[in-house]
Formats: C-alpha cells, structure tokens, sequence
C-alpha cells in the first residue's frame, strides 16, 4: 500500500511512502492499542494520519505547511 500526501503552503510537494499491509496493521494496531486483523476504514484513515504525523512533525523556522491527504 502506498501513502500520497499533499503538502501546501510555504513548502509545497507530494511525499509518498509504502508499506506492506502486515506492517500497516501493525503500525494500526500500535497506534489504536488494539490488534487489527482486517484493512478496513479505519486502518486505512490511521495509516493517512501516520503519515500526516510523520511528515509535519519537522518544521522549518518561518514556514507554514497544511497537509491535504
């Protein structure tokens, strides 16, 4: 599976990252303190928020980015 995630404003780019379902259930289930067995909507919206987590965590001093999944 393969996240695309749009970032606007300052800094603009498209930052894309993959994965295998068994490491996207994984990731889900650590971050929902629950197993996930199944790829569902919510697996799916809690891969987007990973990535969306992952890629504005760095800022660059003065700059403004909004992620659009």
């Amino acid at each position: 599976m393969t996240v695309l995630l749009r970032a606007v404003g300052d800094i603009q780019g498209i930052v894309l990252y993959s994965m295998d379902i068994g490491m996207a259930l994984a990731v889900v289930s650590w971050m929902l303190g629950e197993e996930q067995q199944e790829f569902d909507e919510l697996a799916q919206s809690g891969i987007a928020e990973s990535g969306s987590k992952a890629i504005s965590g760095p800022r660059v001093r003065g700059s403004t980015m909004t992620i659009v999944p």
